[in-house]
């Protein structure tokens, strides 16, 4: 319940503040803007808006490319949701991620008509719901009380929108956004699976003493919260499992 309220506050604070830098631009160009969002780990399919503000053009088409500041925790993917959008009735819409198989960057292209002359289905003027990105949050393990955030980009040099012709519609604006998870792990639970035991302190002395996987997430591992992962961190975990000294070390009251 405590995360759920904490969640609704986040995603309120973030939609005023990105409601403000929007609200404070002059609104007199078309622009696409990627929405702030809150999700959690391990969430699939996860949507993330893309508005369209259109003051004045038609636009029959468009080419978004999209970008992660840190892609070691997200994942594009190839879909879109188009329910209740302005697209949702476009003859072509498409979402290509990277060529090569790294999900870091997703490109977007719609096409309102492909064969009616003159073209019709065009947006606009009107403003909306473009689309939802789909996206997978990869990690599984952030630590209590960080929120790790990554930034969604638009590439402006390889983005822009059409008119119903075909011709490029100058001086688009394009705003990014950012994704935000808040952690859920604590110290001393470094095989992130959601428990402080045994295996655990197998775990730490595999990774410190045997070259094992690095702890999920590494701050995990620093159990004394003394931001370094020794020898005293294991000490600590057998103090606090074996020896009834819940605070030993300065473990986390939340373990």
């Amino acid at each position: 319940m405590a995360l759920k309220k904490g969640l609704l506050i986040l995603i309120v604070g973030v939609l005023f503040m990105w409601n403000e830098k929007i609200g404070s631009e002059e609104l007199i160009n078309p622009f696409v803007a990627v929405g702030p969002t809150v999700s959690q780990y391990k969430t699939f399919n996860f949507k993330v808006p893309v508005y369209l503000n259109n003051p004045k053009a038609q636009i029959g088409g468009f080419e978004l490319t999209f970008t992660l500041d840190f892609p070691e925790i997200v994942d594009f993917t190839d879909r879109l949701d188009t329910t209740g959008s302005l697209v949702s009735n476009f003859d072509h819409l498409d979402a290509v991620i990277d060529p090569v198989g790294e999900p870091d960057f997703v490109t977007v292209v719609g096409i309102a008509d492909l064969d009616s002359n003159p073209p019709i289905g065009q947006i606009g003027p009107g403003s909306g719901l473009l689309f939802n990105l789909l996206i997978n949050i990869t990690s599984n393990c952030f630590l209590w009380g960080d929120t790790t955030t990554t930034g969604i980009r638009l590439d402006k040099l390889n983005s822009r929108l059409t008119d119903p012709q075909g011709k490029l519609i100058d001086s688009v604006e394009f705003f990014d956004g950012t994704l935000f998870v808040p952690g859920n792990c604590v110290r001393g639970d470094v095989n992130g699976d959601g428990k402080v035991n045994l295996s655990d302190i197998i775990y730490l002395v595999n990774f410190l003493f045997k070259g094992g996987f690095s702890p999920c997430p590494e701050k995990a591992g620093d159990v004394n919260n003394d931001t370094r992962t020794n020898l005293q961190d294991i000490i600590g975990l057998v103090n606090f499992l074996f020896k009834k000294n819940k605070n030993h070390g300065g473990l986390l009251r939340k373990l």
